[in-house]
């Protein structure tokens, strides 16, 4: 039961990061004190809230510990990453200039996803902690990330949806269930815009930021989906609860920049649909 009733709290919890400033660059705010606050807010929040996916992680399987024991166990992994696997890259890099980089980063990356997996957390932390190492010296992060965005972006993150469509079943969601999934997106829309508001006027934003904070920081888009599909295959969700938590993601980023749109009454310059896959 506890697993469940965290990760339902970082279901609803989650801000996609690049998906925020995919939008902030969008509609010109990424200069302006709401979007410096908005992407700092997000920032921590997705810190915090995978944090506690790689404890729930932990919860779910056999000798599962403390939380402590999970970050300990993060932490471990990732001074290791930091202080043994990020000098002998740098060190291969230099002693190799010719060997390509993108071969030697999927190596590492898989490598390290499976060591997160065997040690009781999900592979994609282990993904995640190989491209923070990865040596940017020079042009090397530069020309890596030229080199693997158009992958990521024309197939990898395509296919993503795809598998995730896939596992969404929406004729699950019948009868009295289309009732649960609104509630699900009125309590994710009430968390997320109910908390950046309150936390603004505290902050003595002005009533149209604080609303426009409330909004930005309730897009959820791909971040979330790469959550679900953790809390699916973890056992965690079932295939309903999994759909309706899809609907909700899908709903919940759409509906930012319109809502953006009429709260700061400027217009949107790209889509929402287009802002869900996130940055360019």
């Amino acid at each position: 039961m506890l697993p469940f009733s965290l990760f339902i709290a970082v279901s609803m919890s989650i801000t996609a990061f690049p998906v925020l400033a995919r939008i902030l660059s969008d509609q010109s705010l990424t200069e302006t004190r709401l979007g410096h606050v908005s992407i700092a807010c997000a920032a921590i929040n997705d810190v915090a809230a995978w944090t506690l996916l790689a404890w729930i992680t932990a919860l779910t399987r056999p000798g599962s510990g403390s939380i402590l024991e999970t970050v300990a166990t993060v932490g471990i992994y990732g001074l290791a990453m930091a202080l043994v696997v990020r000098p002998a890259l740098k060190w291969l890099t230099r002693r190799f200039p010719v060997v390509s980089e993108i071969p030697v980063m999927l190596v590492i990356a898989f490598l390290s996803s499976w060591a997160t997996e065997w040690i009781g957390i999900h592979a994609l932390f282990g993904a995640f902690f190989a491209g923070v190492v990865w040596p940017r010296s020079g042009t090397v992060a530069e020309e890596v990330s030229a080199k693997l965005e158009p992958i990521a972006m024309v197939v990898l993150i395509p296919l993503f949806f795809s598998y995730t469509g896939i596992r969404t079943n929406i004729g699950l969601i019948g009868g009295g269930a289309w009732g649960y999934s609104v509630a699900v997106i009125a309590a994710a829309i009430a968390g997320k815009m109910g908390g950046g508001f309150t936390g603004a006027i505290l902050m003595r934003f002005g009533l149209r930021d604080s609303l426009a904070l409330g909004v930005l920081l309730n897009t959820r888009g791909l971040v979330e989906l790469v959550a679900l599909n953790v809390g699916l295959d973890l056992g965690i969700l079932s295939p309903p609860l999994f759909s309706m938590l899809v609907l909700m993601a899908l709903a919940t980023t759409l509906m930012t920049v319109p809502l953006l749109r009429v709260i700061l009454g400027r217009p949107a310059l790209a889509g929402a649909s287009a802002a869900v896959a996130g940055p360019r």
